[in-house]
């Protein structure tokens, strides 16, 4: 046998493509800086970004952040 040995090396990424989507559609938009002034989606965006750094994050975790900023 054999496998993979130490560290989280066997641990699948996370998908972030429909994310970066999400995060990318509110960076490019027109009223960036309208959309950013409204407290609730600032606070998506802020913790979207926050999961897209994070190269551990849970598919879970990802989920939520895309479901938040695309609701915000």
């Amino acid at each position: 046998g054999g496998g993979a040995t130490g560290g989280d090396s066997g641990k699948i990424r996370a998908d972030k493509d429909d994310l970066a989507e999400q995060i990318a559609a509110v960076n490019s938009a027109q009223n960036r800086e309208t959309l950013l002034g409204d407290s609730a989606i600032k606070s998506a965006y802020d913790d979207a970004n926050a999961v897209m750094l994070n190269l551990p994050a849970s598919q879970e975790e990802v989920n939520e952040a895309y479901e938040a900023l695309k609701n915000a």
